[in-house]
């Protein structure tokens, strides 16, 4: 091999190195629809604990590293259990805001800075105290509130629902092989705790939940999740990994007509609002809520494949959010509907929930903060 093709060679080389640099530095999340691992962590196992009244709660000062089949990140909680930045539970002069909810608020999929908790700090200069715990619903919500929110002494309260899981997961005492409370209704006084204290389970928490039924990638899907400059060329291409769109259990709000016990669910869900909006006026805050819609709410093409495979019943995909606005505004609570904005940023950037574990991706997490802080700083 001559001089001049071995000096072409490493000008190609060079080229193609600098490239993909600057692409990682340009595009951060250019390989993230592309990541393909083999282990299916459980989010709770690794970084929850057996309690008492919640069932499970986030281990303090847990470090390590959590892995999903399309996602891989470092967690790091505060000593309340949490993730985000740790804020003292004495007031300084800053607004602040103690942000409620499940996996979504937790941050299942993304690193520690890309938290919408932690941009809505940013973004607004306020402090915002993350007590996201995966697999919490509305329910544990309010219980964390109770024993811990209320003693941050926030100025406000955002609760971020997720109606695809809640309204099933409230009416439970055991939510994905782990024991649970449960608020039962009654007529008299209300809201009646019931499964406290909470059965404990005999097997160990920290284990691997079985791998998720995905097909094995592909050679040039693998050389993506690990190059931005080819992660680039087949997002041009629109060579996607397929996307889910979620089974008929996550979409179960937009079905027509609703099966009963969803509607019990809603009405529950309802009162948990009410008991929330109590505490937290009574506490001297505002409580905003915000809901999580599904994937295939936000993205039109995944919609549309939906209908197409599952074409009965009748599908109302606005309906979970007017289920919310209703419940919120039978509770007195102001509602953020964060699927406008989701949509429209879906349709120039289609990876705003992860393939698989359909959490929000960072470019998720950024709409929702965007928008979070818009409706917050407003009147």
């Amino acid at each position: 091999m001559g001089a001049r093709a071995i000096l072409v060679i490493v000008g190609v080389l060079v080229a193609l190195a600098a490239g993909e640099l600057g692409l990682r530095a340009a595009m951060p999340d250019a390989r993230l629809p592309f990541e393909t691992h083999a282990r299916h962590e459980s989010a709770r196992g690794k970084f929850c604990e057996y309690d008492a009244v919640r069932g499970w709660r986030g281990v303090m000062k847990a470090d390590g590293d959590f892995e999903d089949v399309d996602a891989r990140h470092h967690v790091h909680h505060t000593r309340f259990g949490s993730r985000g930045t740790e804020v003292p539970l004495e007031r300084s002069s800053k607004r602040r805001i103690v942000v409620l909810g499940g996996s979504f608020v937790w941050g299942y999929g993304v690193e520690g800075a890309d938290l919408f908790t932690e941009l809505l700090a940013r973004d607004t200069g306020d402090e915002v105290v993350n007590l996201g715990v995966p697999g919490y619903g509305a329910d544990q919500a309010l219980l964390v509130w109770r024993q811990l929110g209320i003693q941050f002494s926030p100025d406000v309260v955002l609760l971020v629902v997720t109606p695809s899981t809640d309204v099933a997961s409230v009416l439970a005492t055991e939510r994905d092989g782990r024991a649970k409370p449960r608020f039962r209704l009654d007529a008299t006084s209300g809201l009646e705790m019931e499964n406290v204290p909470v059965p404990q389970s005999d097997g160990p928490w920290n284990v691997d939940e079985p791998p998720a039924p995905e097909a094995p990638p592909s050679a040039l899907v693998v050389a993506a999740s690990r190059s931005a400059l080819v992660a680039t060329v087949m997002k041009i291409a629109g060579r996607l990994p397929a996307r889910q769109t979620g089974d008929d259990a996550q979409n179960v709000l937009a079905r027509t007509p609703q099966a009963e016990a969803t509607r019990t669910g809603v009405t529950t869900l309802g009162f948990l609002l009410l008991g929330l909006a109590a505490d937290v006026k009574a506490a001297g805050a505002q409580l905003v809520v915000t809901s999580v819609p599904t994937v295939v709410q936000v993205d039109d093409g995944l919609r549309a494949e939906l209908v197409r495979t599952h074409p009965a019943p009748a599908w109302d995909f606005d309906a979970p959010g007017r289920a919310m606005q209703d419940l919120c505004r039978l509770a007195g609570v102001r509602y953020v509907d964060l699927l406008p904005d989701l949509r429209a940023a879906a349709r120039t950037d289609p990876y705003l929930y992860f393939r698989s574990n359909l959490h929000w991706t960072p470019a998720g997490h950024r709409v929702v903060a965007a928008t979070l802080a818009r409706a917050i700083q407003s009147p």
